[in-house]
C-alpha cells in the first residue's frame, strides 16, 4: 500500500489542490501524539468547508473527515494559528519536480497585508517551514541539519539541490539525459534519473510498446521520442484514480487490473488512509455501546431493589458518579469471563470495595456504593 506519494503523485495532487487557492484558513490542527499529523481546514467563497490534511512525512490531500483532534492544540499548530488564521491561500505550487508542496498566504493585519509562505517537505522525514515575505525561516515544525543546509529559526530557507525538472523537459534535453545515463536499463534510467520511481517508469515503458530492459546507450533517437511522448501522454492523462492491485494512482495504467474508481486523487487517499479510522471508530464504539447495555441493565436490577423514588434518585445519582469504576469492572469481567468460570471470577473479586457479590449461575454482579 502506497505510504507515501512520489514526484509525479504530487504533480497531480496539485492540480486538484487549486480549488482552496483564494480560501482562508478557518482552524489549524494538529495531533498531540503524532505531530507530524495536522489539518487545514479552509473557507472557499460559494464551495464552503475544505480539509487539507497533512501525514508527513510523505502524504498529504484532501479529507472530508476530521479526526479527534485535541482542543488545546500542541505548541506548532498554536504558531501557525498565529500567524496562519484567517489568511488567504493567494497560491499552492509544487517545487520543480520535488515533493515539496509551496502555499503563499496573504494576510491583512493593521500595519497592511502580510505574506507568509509555507514549505511542505515530502521527502525524508519530512517537515512544515513557515517563512516570512523574505524566506527566512520563522520556525519549522522541527529543526533539521543536511549538508550545507540548515532548517532552524531566523535562517534564510534554502531549497535542497534540484533534481531534473521532468515534466519540463524539451524532447531534445529528454533525448540527450536518457542517453547519458550509465543505469543498465531505460526503466532504471526514467525511475531515477528522471525521478518517476518504478512504477511509473514502467508504466512509460509499456505505453511506447518497449522492452524495459534496454540500455539508454542503445537508444536511438527514434525510440527516445516514443519515450518522450509516452511520458507526455501521462502528463496529461485527465484524473480519473484507481487502486489496482492494492496500489492508489492518479489513473488507470494501460493494462491494469481495476479494484476501485474514484473521482478524485485525494478521494481514493482519504479512502484508504482516513476511512479505516471511521472504521474503527465505530467498532470502539460498539464495544462502548455494549458495555453501556450491560450498565443499563445492572442499573434496572438495582433501581428494582427500592421502592422509593428517593432512593431510586440516589441510586442513580451514585451509578453515575461511579460510571467510570463499574464500567472498568464490567469489562474486567467479561474479558476474564472468555477463559475462566464464574467461581474463580468470583474468588477474584472477594472483599473488592464495590462488588460484594458475583451469582455463579446467572453471572449477575452486585455492587454496593
Amino acid at each position: 500500500m502506497k505510504t507515501e506519494i512520489s514526484s509525479l503523485d504530487l504533480h497531480f495532487l496539485t492540480k486538484e489542490f487549486q480549488s482552496l487557492v483564494g480560501g482562508k484558513i478557518d482552524k489549524i490542527y494538529q495531533k498531540k501524539d503524532d505531530k507530524k499529523d495536522l489539518l487545514f481546514r479552509f473557507h472557499v467563497t460559494s464551495e464552503g468547508k475544505k480539509l487539507l490534511r497533512f501525514r508527513l512525512p510523505g502524504l498529504i490531500y484532501l479529507t472530508e473527515t476530521k479526526e479527534d483532534y485535541p482542543e488545546t492544540p500542541p505548541g506548532y499548530c498554536m504558531f501557525l494559528r498565529k500567524y496562519l488564521g484567517n489568511a488567504r491561500l493567494s497560491s499552492i505550487e509544487q517545487r520543480g519536480f520535488e515533493r515539496i508542496l509551496h502555499l503563499t498566504f496573504e494576510k491583512k493585519t493593521q500595519a497592511g497585508t502580510e505574506t507568509y509562505h509555507l514549505i511542505v517537505e515530502l521527502f525524508s522525514k519530512g517537515n512544515m517551514i513557515l517563512c516570512d515575505h523574505e524566506m527566512k525561516i520563522k520556525n519549522p515544525l522541527e529543526n533539521q541539519h543536511w549538508t550545507g543546509r540548515e532548517i532552524r529559526p531566523k535562517q534564510p530557507y534554502g531549497y535542497p539541490p534540484a533534481s531534473i525538472d521532468t515534466p519540463r523537459l524539451g524532447e531534445d534535453e529528454f533525448i540527450t539525459i536518457m542517453a547519458a545515463s550509465n543505469k543498465e536499463s531505460i526503466v532504471k534510467a526514467l525511475a531515477i534519473d528522471f525521478a518517476l520511481g518504478g512504477e511509473y517508469a514502467e508504466e512509460v515503458i509499456n505505453r511506447a510498446g518497449m522492452q524495459k530492459e534496454t540500455p539508454p546507450s542503445k537508444i536511438i533517437t527514434a525510440d527516445g521520442k516514443k519515450i518522450f511522448y509516452s511520458f507526455q501522454s501521462m502528463l496529461k492523462e485527465h484524473i480519473k484514480p484507481v487502486i489496482s492491485k492494492g496500489r492508489i494512482f492518479p489513473f488507470p495504467f494501460k493494462e491494469a487490473v481495476i479494484d476501485q474508481r474514484f473521482n478524485t486523487f485525494s478521494e481514493a487517499l482519504d479512502s484508504t488512509f482516513t476511512k479505516p479510522y471511521e472504521k474503527q471508530e465505530h467498532e470502539h464504539q460498539e464495544k462502548i455501546d455494549k458495555v453501556e447495555l450491560i450498565l443499563k441493565e445492572q442499573t434496572q436490577k438495582l433501581e428494582g431493589y427500592s421502592t422509593s423514588a428517593s432512593d431510586n434518585q440516589r441510586k442513580g445519582e451514585l451509578i453515575y458518579e461511579h460510571y467510570q469504576e463499574i464500567k472498568t469492572i464490567l469489562e474486567d469481567i467479561r474479558a476474564m469471563h472468555k477463559k475462566h468460570d464464574w467461581k474463580t471470577i468470583k474468588e477474584k473479586y472477594k472483599g473488592h470495595a464495590l462488588v460484594k457479590d458475583i451469582d455463579e449461575k446467572t453471572g449477575n454482579v452486585i455492587v454496593e456504593l
